[in-house]
Protein backbone atom coordinates (compact mmCIF):
# COMPACT_ATOMS: atom_id res chain seq x y z
CA UNK A 1 0.00 0.00 0.00
CA UNK A 2 2.87 2.13 0.75
CA UNK A 3 4.78 1.86 -2.50
CA UNK A 4 0.82 2.83 -4.48
CA UNK A 5 0.75 5.87 -2.31
CA UNK A 6 4.21 7.45 -2.86
CA UNK A 7 3.44 6.77 -6.68
CA UNK A 8 1.00 8.92 -6.35
CA UNK A 9 0.52 12.90 -6.64
CA UNK A 10 0.70 15.26 -3.57
CA UNK A 11 -2.37 16.62 -4.82
CA UNK A 12 -4.09 12.88 -5.17
CA UNK A 13 -2.70 12.21 -1.75
CA UNK A 14 -4.36 15.39 -0.65
CA UNK A 15 -7.66 14.71 -1.76
CA UNK A 16 -7.91 11.29 -0.58
CA UNK A 17 -6.60 12.53 2.50
CA UNK A 18 -10.01 14.89 2.49
CA UNK A 19 -11.91 12.37 1.68
CA UNK A 20 -11.20 10.95 5.00
CA UNK A 21 -11.67 14.35 6.92
CA UNK A 22 -14.99 15.11 4.89
CA UNK A 23 -15.81 11.25 6.03
CA UNK A 24 -15.37 11.64 9.61
CA UNK A 25 -17.06 15.27 9.45
CA UNK A 26 -20.01 14.14 7.94
CA UNK A 27 -20.50 10.48 10.07
CA UNK A 28 -19.39 12.66 13.11
CA UNK A 29 -22.90 14.53 12.59
CA UNK A 30 -25.53 13.05 10.24
CA UNK A 31 -26.34 9.53 11.97
CA UNK A 32 -27.23 11.96 15.41
CA UNK A 33 -28.85 14.34 13.31
CA UNK A 34 -32.50 12.82 14.07
CA UNK A 35 -31.62 12.92 18.07
CA UNK A 36 -30.65 16.37 18.00
CA UNK A 37 -33.92 17.66 15.81
CA UNK A 38 -36.29 15.57 18.15
CA UNK A 39 -34.56 16.11 21.64
CA UNK A 40 -33.02 19.47 21.10
CA UNK A 41 -35.14 21.14 18.47
CA UNK A 42 -38.21 19.50 19.21
CA UNK A 43 -39.00 18.56 15.41
CA UNK A 44 -42.00 16.22 14.79
CA UNK A 45 -41.28 12.96 12.99
CA UNK A 46 -42.61 14.44 9.47
CA UNK A 47 -40.14 17.30 10.15
CA UNK A 48 -37.30 15.36 10.84
CA UNK A 49 -38.06 13.00 7.72
CA UNK A 50 -38.45 16.06 5.61
CA UNK A 51 -34.84 16.88 6.57
CA UNK A 52 -33.24 13.77 6.28
CA UNK A 53 -35.06 13.24 2.74
CA UNK A 54 -34.01 17.36 1.16
CA UNK A 55 -30.50 15.95 2.53
CA UNK A 56 -30.45 12.55 0.82
CA UNK A 57 -31.99 13.68 -2.37
CA UNK A 58 -29.99 17.17 -3.16
CA UNK A 59 -26.49 15.00 -2.74
CA UNK A 60 -27.38 12.03 -4.61
CA UNK A 61 -29.80 13.85 -6.81
CA UNK A 62 -27.10 16.60 -7.83
CA UNK A 63 -24.27 15.03 -7.73
CA UNK A 64 -24.55 14.65 -11.74
CA UNK A 65 -24.91 18.27 -12.24
CA UNK A 66 -21.70 18.87 -10.03
CA UNK A 67 -19.89 16.61 -12.15
CA UNK A 68 -20.83 18.80 -15.10
CA UNK A 69 -19.69 21.78 -13.18
CA UNK A 70 -16.95 20.63 -12.38
CA UNK A 71 -15.77 19.70 -15.76
CA UNK A 72 -17.35 23.42 -17.18
CA UNK A 73 -15.26 25.18 -14.06
CA UNK A 74 -12.78 23.04 -12.80
CA UNK A 75 -12.26 20.47 -10.07
CA UNK A 76 -10.35 22.65 -7.82
CA UNK A 77 -13.77 25.37 -7.96
CA UNK A 78 -15.74 22.23 -7.31
CA UNK A 79 -13.58 21.07 -4.33
CA UNK A 80 -13.44 24.58 -2.76
CA UNK A 81 -17.01 25.99 -3.61
CA UNK A 82 -18.25 22.26 -2.37
CA UNK A 83 -16.44 22.40 1.14
CA UNK A 84 -17.79 26.27 1.66
CA UNK A 85 -20.93 25.21 0.47
CA UNK A 86 -21.11 22.08 3.19
CA UNK A 87 -19.59 24.59 5.85
CA UNK A 88 -22.37 26.91 5.58
CA UNK A 89 -24.87 24.22 5.97
CA UNK A 90 -23.41 22.62 9.05
CA UNK A 91 -22.94 26.10 10.81
CA UNK A 92 -26.50 26.75 9.63
CA UNK A 93 -27.74 23.15 11.38
CA UNK A 94 -25.54 24.82 14.65
CA UNK A 95 -27.11 28.29 15.25
CA UNK A 96 -30.99 27.84 13.62
CA UNK A 97 -34.23 26.98 15.62
CA UNK A 98 -36.85 26.79 12.54
CA UNK A 99 -37.15 23.84 11.19
CA UNK A 100 -36.98 25.17 7.65
CA UNK A 101 -33.87 26.67 8.22
CA UNK A 102 -33.06 22.57 8.88
CA UNK A 103 -34.22 22.13 5.92
CA UNK A 104 -31.96 24.60 3.64
CA UNK A 105 -29.07 23.41 5.86
CA UNK A 106 -29.57 20.37 4.54
CA UNK A 107 -29.66 21.51 0.75
CA UNK A 108 -26.33 23.17 1.38
CA UNK A 109 -25.04 19.81 2.95
CA UNK A 110 -26.27 17.98 0.15
CA UNK A 111 -25.11 20.33 -2.51
CA UNK A 112 -21.83 20.85 -1.32
CA UNK A 113 -21.13 17.26 -1.24
CA UNK A 114 -22.65 16.97 -4.94
CA UNK A 115 -19.81 19.28 -5.74
CA UNK A 116 -17.26 17.47 -3.62
CA UNK A 117 -17.16 14.08 -5.30
CA UNK A 118 -17.50 13.42 -8.63
CA UNK A 119 -14.47 16.86 -8.44
CA UNK A 120 -12.54 14.35 -5.66
CA UNK A 121 -13.01 11.14 -8.57
CA UNK A 122 -11.90 13.47 -11.42
CA UNK A 123 -8.56 13.78 -9.63
CA UNK A 124 -7.74 10.88 -8.61
CA UNK A 125 -8.85 9.35 -12.21
CA UNK A 126 -5.62 11.20 -13.37
CA UNK A 127 -3.22 9.00 -11.53
CA UNK A 128 -1.21 6.46 -13.71
CA UNK A 129 -3.36 3.18 -14.92
CA UNK A 130 -0.74 0.92 -12.93
CA UNK A 131 -2.10 2.54 -9.69
CA UNK A 132 -5.82 3.58 -10.58
CA UNK A 133 -7.85 0.94 -9.24
CA UNK A 134 -5.50 0.92 -5.66
CA UNK A 135 -6.54 4.93 -5.87
CA UNK A 136 -10.34 4.13 -5.95
CA UNK A 137 -9.86 1.75 -3.30
CA UNK A 138 -7.76 3.64 -1.31
CA UNK A 139 -10.57 6.09 -1.62
CA UNK A 140 -13.22 3.44 -0.51
CA UNK A 141 -10.99 2.18 2.40
CA UNK A 142 -10.79 6.37 3.42
CA UNK A 143 -14.74 6.42 3.49
CA UNK A 144 -14.77 3.43 5.68
CA UNK A 145 -12.38 4.77 8.04
CA UNK A 146 -14.73 7.90 7.97
CA UNK A 147 -17.80 6.57 8.54
CA UNK A 148 -16.28 4.23 10.86
CA UNK A 149 -14.55 7.13 13.30
CA UNK A 150 -17.01 9.95 12.92
CA UNK A 151 -20.22 8.20 15.01
CA UNK A 152 -17.71 7.35 17.81
CA UNK A 153 -16.21 10.68 17.74
CA UNK A 154 -20.15 12.54 17.29
CA UNK A 155 -21.34 10.15 20.63
CA UNK A 156 -18.32 11.46 22.67
CA UNK A 157 -19.20 15.20 21.86
CA UNK A 158 -22.65 14.25 21.66
CA UNK A 159 -22.62 14.07 25.33
CA UNK A 160 -21.33 17.87 25.74
CA UNK A 161 -23.03 19.71 23.94
CA UNK A 162 -24.53 18.95 20.22
CA UNK A 163 -23.99 22.37 19.10
CA UNK A 164 -19.72 21.10 18.98
CA UNK A 165 -20.08 18.62 16.76
CA UNK A 166 -21.49 20.29 14.01
CA UNK A 167 -18.69 22.75 14.29
CA UNK A 168 -16.16 20.12 14.40
CA UNK A 169 -17.94 19.01 11.39
CA UNK A 170 -17.69 22.16 9.78
CA UNK A 171 -13.52 22.74 11.33
CA UNK A 172 -12.72 19.34 9.20
CA UNK A 173 -14.21 20.59 6.23
CA UNK A 174 -12.14 24.19 6.75
CA UNK A 175 -9.17 22.18 7.20
CA UNK A 176 -9.51 20.56 4.06
CA UNK A 177 -10.58 23.74 2.52
CA UNK A 178 -7.83 25.19 3.22
CA UNK A 179 -5.30 22.03 1.28
CA UNK A 180 -7.37 22.29 -1.31
CA UNK A 181 -6.44 25.41 -1.79
CA UNK A 182 -2.49 25.06 -1.39
CA UNK A 183 -2.55 21.49 -3.13
CA UNK A 184 -5.01 21.13 -5.68
CA UNK A 185 -3.68 22.10 -9.21
CA UNK A 186 -4.79 25.56 -10.18
CA UNK A 187 -4.26 24.27 -14.14
CA UNK A 188 -7.40 21.81 -13.67
CA UNK A 189 -9.98 25.20 -13.80
CA UNK A 190 -11.52 26.38 -16.93
CA UNK A 191 -10.75 23.03 -18.15
CA UNK A 192 -14.06 22.70 -20.20
CA UNK A 193 -15.27 26.38 -20.45
CA UNK A 194 -15.56 26.40 -23.86
CA UNK A 195 -18.19 23.65 -23.90
CA UNK A 196 -21.44 24.62 -23.18
CA UNK A 197 -23.53 22.57 -20.18
CA UNK A 198 -26.16 21.75 -22.49
CA UNK A 199 -23.94 19.95 -24.49
CA UNK A 200 -21.97 18.51 -21.69
CA UNK A 201 -25.47 17.28 -20.71
CA UNK A 202 -26.32 15.50 -24.27
CA UNK A 203 -23.11 13.97 -24.81
CA UNK A 204 -23.19 12.03 -21.57
CA UNK A 205 -26.98 11.15 -21.77
CA UNK A 206 -26.29 10.36 -25.44
CA UNK A 207 -23.44 7.63 -25.10
CA UNK A 208 -25.87 4.61 -24.53
CA UNK A 209 -22.20 2.83 -22.71
CA UNK A 210 -22.49 5.13 -19.58
CA UNK A 211 -26.10 5.25 -19.62
CA UNK A 212 -25.97 1.60 -19.18
CA UNK A 213 -23.43 1.82 -16.46
CA UNK A 214 -25.58 4.06 -14.62
CA UNK A 215 -28.52 1.92 -14.78
CA UNK A 216 -26.76 -1.18 -13.71
CA UNK A 217 -25.21 0.40 -11.20
CA UNK A 218 -28.48 1.67 -9.89
CA UNK A 219 -29.44 -2.14 -9.60
CA UNK A 220 -26.35 -2.68 -7.18
CA UNK A 221 -26.95 -0.22 -4.96
CA UNK A 222 -30.79 -1.15 -5.08
CA UNK A 223 -29.08 -4.48 -3.28
CA UNK A 224 -26.85 -2.44 -1.33
CA UNK A 225 -29.08 -0.49 0.36
CA UNK A 226 -30.78 -4.03 1.62
CA UNK A 227 -27.89 -3.95 4.06
CA UNK A 228 -29.08 -0.83 6.09
CA UNK A 229 -32.98 -1.71 5.48
CA UNK A 230 -34.47 -5.55 5.53
CA UNK A 231 -31.43 -6.91 7.18
CA UNK A 232 -31.87 -5.11 10.04
CA UNK A 233 -35.45 -5.61 10.31
CA UNK A 234 -34.85 -9.42 9.69
CA UNK A 235 -32.46 -9.81 11.82
CA UNK A 236 -33.83 -8.04 15.00
CA UNK A 237 -37.23 -10.27 14.00
CA UNK A 238 -35.79 -13.37 14.41
CA UNK A 239 -32.93 -12.77 17.32
CA UNK A 240 -34.07 -9.60 19.66
CA UNK A 241 -30.82 -8.25 19.07
CA UNK A 242 -29.66 -4.69 18.59
CA UNK A 243 -26.57 -5.26 19.27
CA UNK A 244 -25.69 -8.01 17.35
CA UNK A 245 -26.50 -6.26 14.22
CA UNK A 246 -24.03 -3.07 14.97
CA UNK A 247 -22.10 -6.69 15.42
CA UNK A 248 -22.79 -6.98 11.56
CA UNK A 249 -22.01 -3.58 10.61
CA UNK A 250 -18.24 -3.12 12.55
CA UNK A 251 -17.54 -6.65 10.40
CA UNK A 252 -18.77 -4.88 7.55
CA UNK A 253 -16.43 -1.46 7.92
CA UNK A 254 -12.83 -4.02 9.09
CA UNK A 255 -13.15 -5.82 6.36
CA UNK A 256 -13.30 -3.36 4.39
CA UNK A 257 -10.63 -0.71 5.62
CA UNK A 258 -8.18 -4.89 5.87
CA UNK A 259 -9.13 -6.20 2.43
CA UNK A 260 -9.99 -3.31 0.65
CA UNK A 261 -6.64 -2.51 -0.85
CA UNK A 262 -5.19 -6.14 -0.97
CA UNK A 263 -8.18 -7.79 -3.17
CA UNK A 264 -8.52 -4.84 -5.58
CA UNK A 265 -4.71 -4.74 -6.45
CA UNK A 266 -4.52 -9.06 -6.44
CA UNK A 267 -7.97 -9.03 -8.64
CA UNK A 268 -7.08 -6.21 -11.01
CA UNK A 269 -3.90 -7.99 -11.74
CA UNK A 270 -5.28 -11.54 -12.70
CA UNK A 271 -8.75 -10.20 -14.19
CA UNK A 272 -10.35 -7.87 -16.22
CA UNK A 273 -13.00 -5.41 -15.04
CA UNK A 274 -15.54 -7.64 -16.45
CA UNK A 275 -14.42 -10.49 -14.46
CA UNK A 276 -14.19 -8.78 -11.24
CA UNK A 277 -17.55 -6.78 -11.66
CA UNK A 278 -19.51 -10.26 -12.43
CA UNK A 279 -17.53 -12.30 -9.87
CA UNK A 280 -18.81 -9.54 -7.18
CA UNK A 281 -22.48 -9.72 -7.68
CA UNK A 282 -22.20 -13.62 -8.01
CA UNK A 283 -20.54 -13.11 -4.16
CA UNK A 284 -23.74 -11.16 -4.06
CA UNK A 285 -26.11 -13.49 -4.86
CA UNK A 286 -24.58 -16.42 -2.33
CA UNK A 287 -25.21 -14.27 0.15
CA UNK A 288 -29.03 -13.40 -0.11
CA UNK A 289 -29.00 -16.85 -1.30
CA UNK A 290 -27.33 -17.90 2.25
CA UNK A 291 -30.10 -16.43 3.87
CA UNK A 292 -33.09 -17.95 1.87
CA UNK A 293 -31.26 -21.62 2.99
CA UNK A 294 -30.17 -21.06 6.18
CA UNK A 295 -32.32 -19.13 8.78
CA UNK A 296 -29.59 -19.25 11.52
CA UNK A 297 -27.84 -16.45 12.70
CA UNK A 298 -24.69 -17.99 11.00
CA UNK A 299 -26.49 -16.88 8.19
CA UNK A 300 -26.17 -13.03 8.42
CA UNK A 301 -22.89 -13.48 9.28
CA UNK A 302 -22.11 -15.38 6.12
CA UNK A 303 -24.36 -12.97 4.55
CA UNK A 304 -22.04 -9.68 5.81
CA UNK A 305 -18.99 -11.25 5.04
CA UNK A 306 -19.75 -12.44 1.37
CA UNK A 307 -21.85 -8.87 1.05
CA UNK A 308 -18.68 -7.14 2.20
CA UNK A 309 -16.24 -9.17 -0.22
CA UNK A 310 -18.63 -7.85 -3.15
CA UNK A 311 -19.19 -4.35 -2.08
CA UNK A 312 -15.19 -4.02 -1.92
CA UNK A 313 -14.86 -5.52 -5.41
CA UNK A 314 -17.73 -3.45 -7.26
CA UNK A 315 -17.43 0.06 -6.16
CA UNK A 316 -13.72 1.13 -7.11
CA UNK A 317 -13.83 -1.03 -10.13
CA UNK A 318 -16.99 0.90 -11.06
CA UNK A 319 -15.27 4.44 -10.60
CA UNK A 320 -12.14 2.85 -12.17
CA UNK A 321 -14.42 1.56 -15.35
CA UNK A 322 -15.99 5.01 -15.55
CA UNK A 323 -12.80 7.09 -15.55
CA UNK A 324 -11.54 4.99 -18.15
CA UNK A 325 -14.29 5.37 -20.86
CA UNK A 326 -15.08 8.97 -20.12
CA UNK A 327 -13.82 11.37 -22.89
CA UNK A 328 -11.03 14.26 -21.97
CA UNK A 329 -12.78 16.94 -20.04
CA UNK A 330 -15.50 15.11 -19.10
CA UNK A 331 -14.58 12.55 -16.16
CA UNK A 332 -16.24 14.71 -13.74
CA UNK A 333 -19.92 14.49 -15.54
CA UNK A 334 -19.06 10.79 -16.05
CA UNK A 335 -18.61 10.07 -12.65
CA UNK A 336 -21.36 12.37 -11.13
CA UNK A 337 -23.46 10.60 -13.76
CA UNK A 338 -23.04 7.40 -12.79
CA UNK A 339 -22.81 8.08 -9.23
CA UNK A 340 -26.38 9.14 -10.01
CA UNK A 341 -27.15 5.67 -10.10
CA UNK A 342 -26.41 5.51 -6.23
CA UNK A 343 -29.52 7.62 -5.56
CA UNK A 344 -31.62 6.01 -7.94
CA UNK A 345 -30.75 2.72 -6.96
CA UNK A 346 -31.22 3.50 -3.35
CA UNK A 347 -34.24 5.18 -3.72
CA UNK A 348 -35.79 2.80 -5.28
CA UNK A 349 -33.75 -0.31 -2.78
CA UNK A 350 -35.71 1.60 0.00
CA UNK A 351 -39.41 1.70 -1.18
CA UNK A 352 -39.27 -1.91 -3.23
CA UNK A 353 -37.64 -3.56 -0.32
CA UNK A 354 -39.54 -2.25 2.47
CA UNK A 355 -42.50 -3.74 0.89
CA UNK A 356 -41.39 -6.57 -0.63
CA UNK A 357 -40.32 -7.46 3.14
CA UNK A 358 -43.47 -6.65 5.00
CA UNK A 359 -45.47 -8.75 1.99
CA UNK A 360 -43.61 -11.66 2.84
CA UNK A 361 -42.75 -11.17 6.52
CA UNK A 362 -46.77 -11.48 6.46
CA UNK A 363 -47.14 -14.58 5.07
CA UNK A 364 -43.85 -16.25 6.23
CA UNK A 365 -41.97 -16.36 3.37
CA UNK A 366 -39.08 -14.10 4.01
CA UNK A 367 -37.05 -16.80 2.40
CA UNK A 368 -38.25 -15.81 -0.94
CA UNK A 369 -37.38 -12.51 -0.40
CA UNK A 370 -34.14 -13.61 -0.31
CA UNK A 371 -34.14 -15.72 -2.72
CA UNK A 372 -35.65 -13.07 -5.47
CA UNK A 373 -32.61 -10.49 -4.11
CA UNK A 374 -29.99 -13.03 -4.78
CA UNK A 375 -31.48 -13.97 -8.50
CA UNK A 376 -31.77 -10.50 -8.77
CA UNK A 377 -28.06 -10.24 -8.02
CA UNK A 378 -27.06 -12.68 -10.69
CA UNK A 379 -29.05 -10.83 -13.35
CA UNK A 380 -26.81 -7.75 -12.10
CA UNK A 381 -23.80 -9.89 -13.04
CA UNK A 382 -25.19 -11.20 -16.33
CA UNK A 383 -25.13 -7.58 -17.10
CA UNK A 384 -21.91 -7.07 -16.11
CA UNK A 385 -20.56 -9.58 -18.15
CA UNK A 386 -22.28 -8.26 -21.50
CA UNK A 387 -20.87 -5.06 -20.58
CA UNK A 388 -18.88 -3.94 -23.74
CA UNK A 389 -15.76 -3.47 -21.76
CA UNK A 390 -13.50 -4.55 -24.80
CA UNK A 391 -14.17 -1.39 -26.81
CA UNK A 392 -13.09 0.55 -23.73
CA UNK A 393 -9.10 0.52 -23.62
CA UNK A 394 -7.29 1.83 -19.99
CA UNK A 395 -6.09 5.85 -21.09
CA UNK A 396 -3.34 5.73 -18.25
CA UNK A 397 -1.90 8.95 -16.94
CA UNK A 398 -2.09 11.65 -19.87
CA UNK A 399 -1.46 15.38 -18.26
CA UNK A 400 -4.04 16.86 -21.42
CA UNK A 401 -6.94 14.54 -20.01
CA UNK A 402 -8.50 17.45 -18.58
CA UNK A 403 -8.09 20.02 -21.21
CA UNK A 404 -10.44 20.12 -24.83
CA UNK A 405 -8.78 21.23 -27.86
Amino acid sequence: MKDSIKKLSAEVRIVLFGVLLIGIGYFMAIPLLSLYLSNYRGLSVFQIGLVLTVLTISQQGFTFFGGILSDRFGVKNSLIYGMLIRIIGFLTFAFSNNSWFFVISSIFVGIGGALFFPASKAIIATVPNSVKSEAFALRSIAVNIGASIGPLLGGLLYKFEFKIVFLCATLVHFIFLLLALKYVDKNHNNINSNMKIVSQLNKVIKDYKIVFLMLINSGFWALYSQVYITIPLDFTTRFNSDSLVSLLFSINGFLVIILQYRMVKWMNKKFNQSLILTFGMILMAFAFFSLSIFPSIYAFFTFIIFFTISEILIIPTIDDLTSNISPPGLAGSYLGFVSLGTGIGSLFGNLIGGSLFEQFKSIDLIWVNWLIYALFSMFIALLFKIYPMSKHEKCGYDPNRFKVN
